[in-house]
């Protein structure tokens, strides 16, 4: 139980490592999409840009020469994007009492921005979790400080305009152009990623698959340990639906018994895998005898049905689990095997003398009952 366990906690976290890597490589599809309805909530939230502000245009130098060299590797583009995503974030978090725009599409802008910043941001902590940030990186040191200085002027100017409704109009545009920006780096990554997607697919079905076959291995392979304790618990059940199925014994029927004297040196059965076998096959024969002519059997048909695929539920998990090579039979055993079948052969022959009378049938409920007691005391001897 304790392996099946630490199966369960191993699979959960490969399983995680996985859709976790899935969903940083589908990077790209992720953010162009929040992106696009930034774009759209810009444009909604303010309507046409005010004629009165015409004057207050600025060009604030967007560096984009800087921010996409052909040297740039996939997590210095990531970077970029993430700190453009944070710089927009924390600039329409400034004073926007004087903004005529709607409210709504105003917090759902704020959150979409900061949804993007902390994806970008677990992704990124995953993949240079051993690495030196950008101020180490050489590359990416010069473009991120013009990235900055460009975000400071825009502060500059609000702060220069007091936060004032053209002031604020102007920096809509520019934020429209930065994401316009942003979009043709998010561009970049999508060769890369949509390769990576494919190799991870293809990892992640073959993972699934391996883990399916593993699980299906331990599973089988634990309920076979605890074979005994599973068929000692649904023989228990078989014994109270006997009991149930018919109630009391017919007080008709008494004169109509007979013994049929069940060969109890199978008990005696030495080797374990041998013991199965023949219990499989006593099974099997009480399963035969209550598929006959039941017609006269003044019994519940609901208790009877349960009672037939309990039985038959164990032979199936005896024929799963009897894998092993069996040992080969004693002179002894062999006997045994030859009176087990002569035992049934001797119900079966009874019950068609009988024609299948009311009687004869509780004659052998009684009797089956008496052959799971001797099973059960077989299956403790197993659970030893």
């Amino acid at each position: 139980m304790i392996t099946m366990c630490l199966l369960h906690i191993c699979l959960v976290m490969l399983f995680s490592i996985e859709i976790s890597s899935l969903d940083c490589t589908m990077l790209h599809f992720q953010q162009n999409k929040v992106n696009m309805e930034s774009l759209e909530l810009l444009s909604k939230m303010g309507g046409q840009f005010p004629l009165q502000c015409l004057n207050e245009n600025r060009n604030f130098r967007l560096p984009q020469k800087a921010l996409r060299p052909k040297e740039f590797q996939e997590k210095n583009v990531k970077m970029v994007i993430q700190e453009i995503l944070q710089q927009i974030f924390n600039i329409f978090s400034k004073n926007l009492t004087q903004a005529a725009w709607d409210r709504s599409s105003v917090e759902t802008l704020q959150n979409g921005l900061h949804q993007q910043t902390e994806r970008l941001e677990t992704c990124l902590h995953s993949e240079m979790e051993n690495e030196t940030p950008y101020l180490g990186n050489k590359n990416l040191l010069f473009p991120m400080l013009k990235l900055k200085k460009y975000f400071q002027r825009i502060r500059d100017f609000l702060k220069e305009k007091q936060y004032s409704l053209c002031a604020w109009e102007t920096i809509r545009l520019e934020m429209g152009r930065c994401l316009l920006f942003l979009d043709q780096l998010i561009q970049r990554l999508k060769s890369r990623e949509v390769y990576d997607i494919i190799i991870i697919m293809t990892t992640f079905c073959l993972l699934q698959i391996s883990l399916v076959l593993l699980c299906t291995t331990k599973i089988s392979t634990l309920d076979c340990n605890i074979l005994p304790l599973l068929h000692n618990k649904v023989i228990q059940g078989n014994l109270h639906l006997l009991n149930k199925m018919g109630q009391q014994f017919p007080e008709q029927c008494q004169n109509e018994k007979i013994h049929f004297k069940f060969p109890e040196q199978f008990l005696k059965l030495r080797q374990k895998e041998n013991a199965k076998v023949e219990i499989q096959e006593i099974l099997q024969l009480i399963f035969y005898i209550f598929t006959k002519n039941l017609t006269l059997a003044a019994w519940d048909g609901r208790a009877l049905e349960r009672f037939q695929n309990g039985v038959n539920q164990q032979i199936e998990h005896l024929e799963a689990c009897l894998t092993e090579k069996k040992q080969p039979y004693s002179r002894s055993e062999e006997i045994i095997r030859l009176k087990l079948k002569k035992y049934f052969q001797k119900i079966d022959n009874f019950l068609k003398d009988k024609q299948y009378s009311l009687c004869s049938w509780e004659i052998i409920r009684l009797e089956m009952r008496r052959c799971l007691q001797f099973i059960n005391k077989v299956i403790g001897r197993l659970r030893n």
